[in-house]
């Protein structure tokens, strides 16, 4: 259950899907991790692991996308990409 994107930004492991189209499923995937503290410290081991440092760091969910009209979701900040832009949508 690892997602498509993890990196380490401003003291923040950001986790992250990528879809070209919003996914409920990632959503759901991406939830699963929040709330699993099994997944964070899986997380925190192999950040830590990668960088040969400790890390212990909150984590970011994020949904990459390029639907451009969506809802807020709770917990999950979107970044919507298009040809032209970056929008990012805070989490509801």
């Amino acid at each position: 259950m690892f997602p498509d994107i993890i990196a380490l930004s401003e003291g923040k492991i950001i986790v992250g899907e990528m879809k070209p189209r919003l996914s409920r499923d990632d959503f759901s995937k991406l939830l699963a991790i929040l709330g699993s503290d099994q997944a964070r410290e899986r997380l925190l081991m192999l950040v830590s692991r990668r960088l040969k440092r400790s890390v212990d760091a909150q984590i970011k969910c994020i949904l990459c996308h390029s639907e451009a009209h969506v809802d807020r979701l709770p917990s999950v900040e979107q970044w919507i990409f298009s040809e032209s832009a970056l929008y990012i949508v805070e989490a509801g």
